[in-house]
This record gives structure tokens, sequence and C-alpha cells, in this order.
């Protein structure tokens, strides 16, 4: 279960993000799955072109734009991850908007919603695709960790590990 978080500390780990590189945009990641949010584990895996999804989203993304005639260099995927990272935190600041806090990660609509607004202006997603994988990863509106989707995927602990990372030869700016 998530931690809650101040919109103070959301605001700080909103900073996190920077210019958006793939070491910020991990080290942010990293930092909203220690606090128990499960999404993050899932964009960590694309950031760092990790696991079954984290290599299957960055194909697919690149394929998807290919298809429509746009061709995506490591800057436009940095762009787009960083944009990404950016809707997430937002939307997680929304939810604290009214409280001053929240412990509720995003909901398989929100992650569409990120997905879907942060890829326009480059390429139109593939929604139904992109809507199905996060109705799967996402039970009773909680982000499952990949590791308990995927048998074969590194375990973790969400309180104590952090999520692994690699780096992607292809995605380097």
């Amino acid at each position: 279960m998530p931690k809650t978080l101040t919109t103070a500390q959301l605001e700080t780990a909103k900073a996190m993000i920077g210019s958006g590189t793939p070491t910020e945009l991990s080290n942010f990641y990293d930092y909203m799955y220690q606090q128990g949010y499960g999404y993050a584990a899932l964009a960590n895996g694309v950031v760092n072109c990790q696991w079954a999804t984290g290599t299957t989203a960055q194909n697919y993304m690149i394929n998807s734009a290919g298809a429509q005639g746009v061709i995506l260099d490591a800057a436009a995927i940095q762009k787009i991850e960083a944009g990404m990272a950016n809707g997430y935190i937002n939307t997680l600041l929304g939810y604290a908007n009214s409280t001053g806090s929240t412990s509720q990660d995003i909901s398989a609509e929100d992650a569409l919603s990120i997905h879907s607004d942060t890829r326009n202006g480059v390429f139109q997603p593939q929604k139904k695709v992109t809507g199905l994988f996060f109705r799967i990863a996402c039970q009773k509106n909680k982000f499952v960790p990949f590791y308990l989707i995927w048998p074969s995927a590194p375990t973790a602990n969400a309180a104590t590990d952090s999520v692994p990372t690699s780096s992607c030869s292809t995605h380097t700016v």
C-alpha cells in the first residue's frame, strides 16, 4: 500500500524529474516505488528498458510512431518519458490537492490518460492496447508491481528495495 505523501513531499519528488534524463527519471521512479507506488516500478522498467514490460513498451511506442511515419530518436523518447513522469506526479498532486496528501496510486484510466496526453502531438497512441495493459496491471485501483504479474521478473520489496536499473543503449541521449 502506498505511503501517505504530503503535497510538499510530492513537490520534492517532482523536482527529482529535473530535465528528464534517464538517470533522473529512474531516481524519481525508484523513490516513488520505495514509497509503495506500484506504477513507478512499471514506468521505471520502461525508462530502463527492463523486463518484458519495459522493452515491450519501448518497442511498441517506437513501432506505433513508425507506423504513423514518426521516427522516435533518443531525444524524442526522453521527452515523452519526461512528460509521462510529470503527468504521473501531477496526477498524484491533483489527488492531494483537496486534503494536502495522498496515499493513492494512479488508476488505470489515469495511466491511459497520461500516456495519451503525453504522446499526442508526437504520435497517436493505440488506446485499446495500452488501456488493456493498464487494466490488467491495475487491480482494484492499485498497480500491481510487475514482478507479481510476470513470473520471471526479479522480486523486490517495495519498503526496502530499489527498482533494479540497467542501461538501454538505444535510449542513451
